[in-house]
């Protein structure tokens, strides 16, 4: 049996779709966490969410498909109205509480993300935070979506799962 640094870690996004940026944060935090919730967040009124929150899930289970089965990842929805704030992200934390029976001790983000936002500084200070370089991985859902559009199969090899790019047909077409 491993021992994990950690025993429940967070990482919070919309994965629409989902790709090897996103999978480098879960995998990073499988490493150190004995569990990882992945929290699939509704759009909250972005329109670079192109896909369905259902669908977004669904490819997120299909990638971490073992891990789930295993009981290392947890792929929990995010549904809020309310604004990015640090409510938003106390909301964020009951749920993982209510999904695992305890309370998280390790978050992971993109450089790019400014969590103190969504997050209070008390509770950022009980946490281990792990801010991973986004440039180390340059690609983003947004990336992913113009070459979808593009029709740019050969870089979405790149930048995809073997398990996304099945969907092919139907990440483009929606």
């Amino acid at each position: 049996m491993e021992n994990y640094k950690f025993n429940c870690g967070v990482i919070v996004g919309r994965f629409s779709p989902i790709h090897i940026g996103h999978e480098q944060l879960i995998n990073e935090a499988l490493k150190d966490c004995k569990q990882v919730v992945v929290i699939v967040t509704a759009d909250n009124g972005s329109k670079d969410t192109t896909y369905s929150l259902d669908y977004r899930i669904h490819l997120v289970n299909k990638v971490y498909s073992n891990e789930i089965k295993n009981n290392r990842v947890i792929v929990v929805p995010f549904v809020s109205n309310q604004k990015l704030d640090t409510s938003y992200g106390d909301k964020i934390f009951e749920l993982v509480e209510r999904c695992t029976n305890r309370q998280a001790d390790y978050i992971i983000y993109g450089s790019d993300k400014n969590i103190t936002k969504c997050f209070s500084k008390e509770k950022i200070e009980k946490l281990y935070c792990n801010i991973v370089d986004r440039d180390l991985i340059p690609i983003s859902a947004t990336m992913i979506r113009k070459m979808l559009k593009n029709d740019d199969r050969e870089n979405l090899e790149k930048y995809l799962n073997i398990c996304v790019l099945e969907e092919y047909g139907k990440l483009k077409n929606i």
